[in-house]
């Protein structure tokens, strides 16, 4: 029960950072607008499964020298992986996509704070 929700915060937080930056870069998408939860969803999942390993690898791959910037490019990979997985988001270029993980690395920071 706690797994789903603390699924459920991270798809509603997700989901908030997502509407906000589509409507803040013109090159990250959703068309059409009714398949935000879907995607919300979909990087909440990825983002609850696969956030660990991505970071595990980064930090042993960079031997821990860029532990500040680990959860940044972790983030950018999990979008990447969104974008190709779920047709209706676009991120065009490496520009919105480095814009969109900033936005969602805070995101994911905070709720590490709120430890949910």
């Amino acid at each position: 029960m706690t797994f789903l929700l603390h699924l459920l915060v991270r798809v509603v937080a997700f989901g908030i950072n997502i509407t906000f930056i589509t409507r803040q870069n013109s090159k990250v998408t959703v068309q059409p607008r009714s398949a935000l939860p879907m995607v919300a969803f979909a990087f909440a999942v990825l983002n609850t499964l696969l956030y660990g390993v991505v970071r595990n690898a980064l930090n042993i791959g960079t031997l821990f020298m860029l532990a500040l910037v680990v959860p940044f490019i972790a983030n950018a990979i999990l979008l990447w992986i969104t974008d190709r997985l779920i047709k209706p988001f676009k991120v065009d270029g490496l520009y919105a996509l480095g814009h969109a993980a900033l936005i969602v690395t805070l995101a994911h920071i905070a709720l590490r704070l709120l430890h949910l």
